[in-house]
Parts: structure tokens; sequence; C-alpha cells
């Protein structure tokens, strides 16, 4: 699409998720609130079990209290929880895309999934199966990769939520590392489904008129898929809500615009990555 031309385009090993894909993008966080923002919150430490909670966009989790947030990929859209060691991650990402309202949406979306692990070389697929996480419909996909010569086990879960949100949630780790830990977190995982504010938030983005232009433009073009998703939330510290428009490729995301709303007015405002600054959308 012409006006993501201003987007750079960006891969991460290891490869991971979204819809019809594994995916990293440009993701450009100039002028963005610090991935640290009050709204993914980490709680008390629960002492007979040992885990944290963590409350991120739409869900919560319990990880090892000796295991860190890791930050050091920026670039991915993705918060990050890793072993001191570093021999075992799991990513998470919340997502959105309007075709899973419908039941068809799913199976779309389960296809495109397997079927980039199957034509990325470095992939090897061991299994996939049906499945569900605290009542929630999930995907599995099991297999092995091969990261700077070492060979990697992940698990790639893709959790339904309701009206068009799902969650990503990917597991690398060294073979038989951590099994016992890893289990515990996938068990946690819990939809906490977006407050009414994000999805008015949503709806307002949607609904612009140069939104719904690149959304036309990306559905005629048959090449890639329209999403938009709240990244972050307004909190005490920070007022906006901050909006991603975006599409997917098979091996890729290209964000179309970055955009804020502020809730208390319900202006909205379009980020301009040249000058670093925000303007009204009319």
């Amino acid at each position: 699409m012409k006006k993501n031309q201003k987007n750079r385009r960006t891969r991460i090993k290891p490869l991971w998720w979204v819809i019809g894909a594994f995916i990293v993008a440009v993701i450009l966080y100039v002028g963005l609130p610090d991935k640290s923002s009050p709204e993914q919150q980490v709680g008390p430490s629960d002492s007979e079990s040992g885990m944290l909670l963590y409350k991120g966009n739409g869900y919560e989790i319990l990880y090892p209290n000796n295991w860190q947030l890791d930050e050091s990929e920026q670039e991915a859209p993705a918060v990050i929880i890793a072993s001191l060691d570093n021999h075992a991650k799991v990513y998470i990402q919340a997502q959105y895309d309007p075709r899973l309202i419908t039941g068809s949406g799913k199976t779309a979306t389960i296809k495109n999934l397997t079927d980039a692990f199957r034509q990325n070389p470095d992939y090897s697929i061991t299994s996939t199966l049906g499945s569900e996480i605290n009542g929630n419909v999930a995907y599995l996909v099991n297999g092995t990769f091969k990261d700077n010569g070492k060979q990697l086990e992940f698990r790639e879960y893709t959790i339904f939520g309701d009206d068009g949100n799902y969650y990503s949630l990917r597991i690398n780790n060294n073979p038989g590392d951590y099994q016992k830990a890893l289990d515990g977190m996938v068990s946690s995982f819990t939809i906490t489904q977006p407050n009414q504010d994000e999805v008015t938030t949503r709806d307002l983005v949607e609904t612009l008129g140069e939104v719904q232009t690149f959304k036309k433009q990306v559905q005629a073009s048959g090449r890639s898929t329209f999403g938009v998703q709240v990244d972050r939330k307004s909190t005490t510290n920070e007022l906006y809500y901050i909006v991603q428009v975006y599409e997917i490729f098979p091996d890729h995301m290209t964000t179309f615009n970055w955009y804020r709303v502020n809730p208390t007015t319900w202006v909205v405002e379009r980020q301009d990555l040249a000058t670093d600054t925000w303007e009204q959308v009319d």
C-alpha cells in the first residue's frame, strides 16, 4: 500500500506468529509511551506458588518470580517473559481481526498460520491440534526451528477471544528445558477482554475515512489482511490510548499508521513519524 512506504520492514528470529504467519514488523515506537507503562502491571508474588501475575492488554498470565520481563527486542510488538539464563522465552501479543467475528475467520487464520511454518525452511512442524485454554478455543503448533545454527523447540498458541480479539502465545526453549514452568504459564493464561473505552477507541479509529480506504485496498489486493488494535491503554500516567492500523502479509506485518485517542474528548490524532508530532484527524 503506498501509504505505508514510510515504514521500514524488519524480520526477527525467532519468527513468531500472527494471522497469516509469523510476523514481525516495522513498528516504530517513536513518540509512543514506554513499554513498561502501568497498564501492563506485575502483581505481588504468591509465596506459595512462587509466581507473579502479569496484567497485559486484555489478558493475565502467571510466571515464575525468578524470571524477568525482557524488553531487549523493542522492535517486536510483544511482551517477552524470559528465564534468567534465556533458555526459555514466552512472547505474548494481543491482536484484533474483524474476520474473526465470524466462525470462518478462525479457519482462515489456522490455515495461514500452518502454511507459514511449512513454507519456512528453518521450521519443522511435529504436530498441530485444536486446544482449549481456560474456556477459550485455541490452536497449537508444535515443532522445532533453527536459530543461528542452534536447534530450539517452539510452541505457538493462537487463542481466540470474542468480537475479533485473539492472542498469540509463543514459547521458545532449549529441548526439554523448563517444561513444567512453561506448562504452568500456558495453563494460567486468562483473557480479560478489552473494556468499553478500548472498544470505543478501536471503533473510532477503524471508521476513519483514511482507514476505511486503506482497509478496502487491502481487501481488494487479496495479498494481506487488514488489522487494527489498541496497542497501549490510557492510564493515570499516560492520557492517550495508542492504536495501530496495519496489514499482515504471509511473512511480515506493515504498519499503516499510529493513532492516539483522548478518552475524555474522544479526539483522534495521527502520528507524523517524520516530525514526531501528532495531528488531529477530522
